[in-house]
């Protein structure tokens, strides 16, 4: 699940591939995406089959599973160019080669598209919004897991 959700948060910016898009305007650098899960179709469909006097032990349980931070460098270059920061993210799950990226609004501050793949369950809607230089918000609706939603911050100009 890492590397499907690490996939979705590279392939926003790979709308250069299939139409004219802005580069989001954001530093290049060092990323950090933290992801909300509470709203992922399974774990909520698992929390209903859990008897009322155990959910709030499994919702611990589930929060102390939830996916760690990820780290994502940008450069420049692929800020500039979204088609690297694409074949990258596809080289970490290739089972989404064959996804199309659709652009619905592409601005300084909003992306918003589709990930639209052969397989139902990849499709999915992702809504970026800049909230300025070093924050965005994503969320992305669809497939297996419902909604994603991430805060990615900005953490230093140099990659590690």
């Amino acid at each position: 699940m890492k590397n499907l959700i690490t996939t979705l948060f590279l392939l926003f910016f790979a709308a250069n591939l299939y139409a004219k898009t802005t580069p989001l305007d954001i530093l290049p650098g060092l990323w950090e995406y933290t992801t909300d899960m509470s709203k992922n179709k399974m774990m909520q469909n698992a929390l209903a089959s859990v008897p009322e006097a155990q959910k709030e032990m499994v919702k611990k349980m589930m929060q102390k599973n939830a996916p760690k931070p990820v780290k994502n460098c940008m450069t420049q270059e692929e800020l500039n160019d979204p088609e690297s920061h694409f074949r990258k993210g596809v080289a970490k799950n290739k089972q989404m080669k064959d996804c199309k990226m659709l652009i619905t609004k592409s601005t300084k501050k909003k992306f918003i598209g589709m990930l639209k793949c052969p397989d139902k369950t990849k499709t999915f809607n992702i809504d970026v919004t800049v909230i300025n230089k070093k924050e965005m918000d994503t969320v992305i609706k669809g497939g297996m897991f419902g909604e994603i939603k991430s805060k990615a911050k900005w953490l230093t100009a140099k990659c590690k």
